[in-house]
């Protein structure tokens, strides 16, 4: 590790679990430093793509995940160093509980040496808050543990018991109290999108207001950031280019992903399922994850987008979707109704929602002696008559994940994967083979 050290402030919003509020807090934090004239940046820990988007809501600025399963310490490294060259403040928001998880919150705070707040929902809550807190600090000395914050206060009274409860009054950051004005609704594994919250802008600076009381607000808490080795990647879709579909229906992208396309030389374009006609000129096609089944009318009446891709797929030029890419590649999605919608039909099989979670777990993928990281979840079944080319594996146990297919030219799964896992794995999905 180099000596050539970078300073930025910066911060763990963790929490005792998942709903406490974690991303409200973050992403409140967040604007209130840039209502404040400073720049500020955000990170999450974890593979999700939901609060993310409100994390680049709040911002401005793209968000990459740091996640030690998918990403090696090097790659997580240069992240944060970067952004501590360009920013006055890093947030980084924590994925479950403190110590949930294969690659845990507690993990990189303690990697990287950066302190923790705990985000608490402190409803129902008085004394007890602080016993939780408690034992968040006392379960790992290795952590840089500063303290707590309270979410879904009921009222300023039951602030300041909070507040009176604190053994240590400067580990107790501040509350935020429950204000319907100000709630962003959830769905699945994490708040609604960004994109369909109206009066979104409206809501954070309101929250942001509230957060500015607090002593969250004034945070000083300069971190040392070491950038790491960087692997210049080869040429491997030099001029390729890649139509990549993006619009709500199709959204689930992580930013790293579109990264390591343009460094391997790809030119990207972009075009909606839901509103365009016609694809960009391109090479390949990438159809990612998302939310189809909420935009089935559309999708089902949008005749010339899905004729496009049937000719794309019948002139045998590459397509790699996966999850609600997949899905909407299929002869047929039935929703939650029993409603069965027709689909692009270049797929032999059919996608069922269902009112519970089907699948959510990190997992990897051996392809031709490569392997590439990457997760899955989801809220549907498919039945799939092609035959699968091979079949991700769960990391831990070695048990059996998702299948994975290739039909004539498409590249399909149910898998979120993280490209920069494996560069060569990438490439191949995008030329012909």
């Amino acid at each position: 590790m180099t000596s050539a050290a970078s300073s930025c402030p910066a911060i763990v919003i963790s929490g005792a679990g998942s709903n406490q509020g974690k991303t409200i807090v973050a992403a409140a934090l967040a604007r209130y430093l840039k209502n404040s004239g400073k720049k500020v940046v955000a990170f999450k820990v974890g593979p999700d793509f939901l609060d993310p988007m409100i994390l680049e809501y709040a911002t401005g600025e793209k968000v990459y995940q740091l996640d030690s399963f998918m990403l090696d310490w090097d790659e997580i490294r240069n992240h944060l160093f970067k952004a501590s060259q360009r920013f006055d403040f890093i947030i980084v928001e924590g994925l479950m509980g403190l110590y949930d998880g294969p690659s845990s919150t507690a993990e990189l705070a303690r990697h990287l040496k950066i302190p923790v707040i705990a985000v608490i929902n402190a409803q129902g809550m008085s004394e007890t808050f602080h016993a939780i807190a408690h034992g968040l600090k006392s379960y790992c000395a290795d952590i840089n543990f500063l303290g707590t914050f309270a979410n879904k206060v009921g009222s300023p009274r039951h602030a300041a018991t909070l507040a009176s409860y604190a053994k240590n009054a400067e580990s107790f950051f501040g509350s935020l109290l429950r204000n319907e004005a100000a709630e962003i609704p959830s769905r699945h594994l994490g708040l609604a999108l960004a994109e369909e919250l109206v009066g979104l802008d409206k809501s954070l600076n309101l929250l942001a207001d509230c957060v500015g009381e607090t002593k969250l607000a004034h945070l000083d808490t300069p971190c040392q950031f070491y950038p790491a080795p960087v692997q210049l990647q080869p040429q491997l879709l030099k001029d390729c280019r890649i139509a990549i579909a993006k619009d709500a229906a199709f959204c689930f992208i992580y930013q790293a992903n579109l990264d390591i396309l343009e460094a391997l030389g790809a030119k990207l374009s972009y075009f909606s399922p839901l509103q365009d006609m016609t694809i960009p000129a391109a090479d390949a096609i990438y159809l990612p994850g998302g939310y189809p089944e909420l935009h089935l009318n559309q999708l089902v009446s949008n005749s010339a987008m899905k004729t496009e891709l049937a000719n794309w797929f019948y002139e045998g030029k590459p397509i790699y979707a996966e999850c609600g890419g997949m899905m909407y590649l299929m002869k047929s999605l039935t929703d939650v109704h029993g409603v069965k919608h027709e689909m692009s039909g270049l797929i032999d099989g059919h996608s069922y929602m269902r009112k519970k979670l089907s699948a959510l777990a990190y997992q990897q993928l051996s392809l031709d002696g490569e392997i590439m990281r990457g997760q899955t979840f989801h809220y549907s079944e498919s039945e799939i008559s092609e035959a699968p080319y091979c079949r991700a594996t769960h990391p831990l146990s070695g048990s059996d994940g998702e299948w994975f297919f290739k039909i004539k030219s498409l590249w399909c799964s149910y898998l979120h994967l993280y490209f920069p896992s494996n560069a060569k794995m990438t490439a191949s999905f995008f030329l012909l083979n």
